[in-house]
């Protein structure tokens, strides 16, 4: 199965498992098979898959405003087992480094007071 992924900025992600014919797509299935994108779409389904010869079908991928190059401009992915298929990170999440000159909340030097520290001086 060949899976193209068209990037969308959404506040919700994508979850997918591969069983067979069947992508189940954040927990609903979506048989290939006898999926019929005029009668009943799928939102996360762009236009008709088809089968040549293994299954090609083309998917939102929703991502943050912070998301990584590989996730705003995805190569297509080959998905050979059954199972969870894994996807571009949906953002980046940053973690807080304080600067180097960084001593308290309000950026003085912690006095002693009754055997404990205070932020104020």
């Amino acid at each position: 199965m060949q899976i193209t992924l068209s990037p969308v900025r959404l506040q919700t992600s994508l979850t997918l498992i591969r069983l067979g014919n069947t992508l189940v797509i954040n927990g609903v299935p979506v048989d290939l098979a006898t999926y019929d994108a005029a009668a009943a779409p799928c939102p996360w389904v762009i236009g008709q898959p088809y089968q040549m010869p293994d299954w090609r079908v083309t998917l939102v991928l929703p991502h943050g405003a912070n998301a990584p190059e590989e996730t705003r401009f995805p190569a297509p992915i080959t998905v050979m087992t059954d199972g969870p298929v894994d996807l571009p990170p949906y953002d980046i999440v940053e973690e807080f480094v304080p600067p180097d000159d960084w001593r308290s909340p309000i950026g003085e030097e912690p006095v002693e007071m009754d055997g404990g520290t205070s932020p104020v001086p």
